[in-house]
């Protein structure tokens, strides 16, 4: 099939779908789970390639290319999710999507980063709070750099370990 023939006609993308529907979903299903999510990347990924068809050189491989866009469709999904952004509804003042229990877990941080031994305390704080690099909280502090690494895993496990009986639902 020439790919120049599925810039308009419905019959002919029909056809390249079926065509190369299975590349498709075992691409995707090596990056997402949730079904309903590997439909929409698939479906998203033939909608670009049926945007802009010319942009595909057939002389070249075609399967490699089909591949890309549908690795590149999955990998642009995940960011998404993972960045979606959850907050509390202003005019409501509504919780939407767990922010109650994120505020107490960061509450609960706090609690422990404050418990720490002062070096402890600060180097974590200077690290995630003011991301300081580690160079920088060496210099700030007068400690060495891997003294500073060494300080921020040993603060994060302390905190780890006294949250982790902590369940945030």
């Amino acid at each position: 099939m020439n790919i120049k023939e599925i810039n308009g006609s419905s019959l002919s993308q029909l056809k390249f779908y079926n065509e190369h529907k299975d590349l498709a979903y075992q691409t995707v299903k090596k990056y997402l789970k949730d079904d309903f999510d590997i439909d929409d990347v698939v479906q998203s990924g033939f909608m670009k390639i049926f945007d802009k068809p010319e942009c595909i050189d057939i002389t070249k491989n075609l399967r490699g290319y089909l591949y890309v866009i549908f690795k590149n469709c999955s990998l642009n999904f995940i960011k998404k999710k993972k960045y979606t952004v959850e907050y509390v509804d202003r005019i409501t003042g509504d919780i939407v999507e767990g922010v109650e229990y994120k505020q107490n877990m960061l509450s609960d941080i706090e609690l422990e980063m404050n418990k720490l031994s002062p070096m402890f305390h600060l180097v974590f704080k200077c690290y995630h709070i003011e991301n300081m690099t580690h160079k920088d909280i060496s210099e700030k502090l007068g400690i060495c750099v891997g003294t500073s690494k060494s300080n921020l895993h040993r603060a994060t496990k302390k905190i780890q370990n006294k949250l982790k009986t902590k369940i945030y639902e």
